[in-house]
């Protein structure tokens, strides 16, 4: 028998202009782009930028002494003398305290082992969490960042925002009637409003890499994805 001969043009390869910008996966193979394949860049760059664990680690020490400080007062303190005894907590008050200690111990620890990023920059754009890691991300493409630079921000209602000049990551994004940035909390912690128009900011202290090391490896992945263009709705991966 011979061989059946197919009909139609070949299939384009990864370096033809009507070749699929996300190609299937073929198995045990991660799906990608085409065009970082044929680059030699694959997997595409992603960098993710968490927020320091300070800020956790007194929740775990916080909610730790909410625990056993309590239970250790009822014994210690009748140890000493009746007076300091009538100091002691209740049985309820104990159990309260015990409760929220736990609540917020689990809840620490919960987002010490997700650890979900507060930024996350990739081939398509940026992603921002404005309202926090379990909300919908803002998607800004790199069409719309005019620069990504180390600036200062401005202060904001909660004192906890008033930073130092020059201490803060900052994103230039270009607004106009069609694209605005989400309004912000006045209490937000990051982003915050930063100096110049149309900037946000998060602050040094707020994450856990340096703000000159982000700037080098953002201008990588930018790079890259001026080589390489992707549809949009595959921006945000948030895992």
């Amino acid at each position: 028998m011979g061989q059946t001969q197919q009909s139609g043009p070949p299939p384009p390869g990864p370096g033809d202009p009507a070749a699929p910008l996300y190609a299937p996966a073929a198995p045990g193979q991660a799906a990608g782009t085409a065009g970082n394949r044929a680059a030699g860049t694959w997997p595409p760059p992603r960098l993710r930028v968490y927020a320091s664990r300070t800020r956790l680690r007194f929740g775990l020490v916080a909610g730790l002494a909410a625990v056993l400080g309590p239970l250790a007062a009822s014994q210690l303190l009748p140890m000493f003398s009746a007076r300091l005894a009538a100091l002691a907590p209740t049985p309820a008050l104990r159990w309260i305290g015990v409760l929220a200690g736990l609540v917020l111990m689990g809840r620490c620890a919960f987002q010490w082992v997700a650890r979900l990023p507060a930024i996350e920059f990739s081939e398509l754009g940026v992603c921002a969490w404005l309202h926090g890691p379990y909300r919908r991300p803002f998607f800004v493409p790199w069409n719309r960042v005019r620069a990504a630079r180390r600036g200062s921000a401005t202060p904001g209602a909660n004192a906890s925002t008033v930073i130092r000049a020059a201490d803060a990551l900052c994103l230039q994004i270009a607004e106009d009637d069609e694209f605005r940035i989400p309004a912000i909390a006045a209490g937000a912690r990051m982003p915050v409003r930063g100096a110049g128009p149309s900037e946000l900011a998060w602050p040094q202290r707020m994450l856990d890499d340096p703000i000159d090391s982000l700037l080098d490896s953002i201008a990588r992945i930018r790079a890259s994805g001026e080589q390489h263009r992707h549809a949009p709705s595959q921006a945000c991966t948030g895992t």
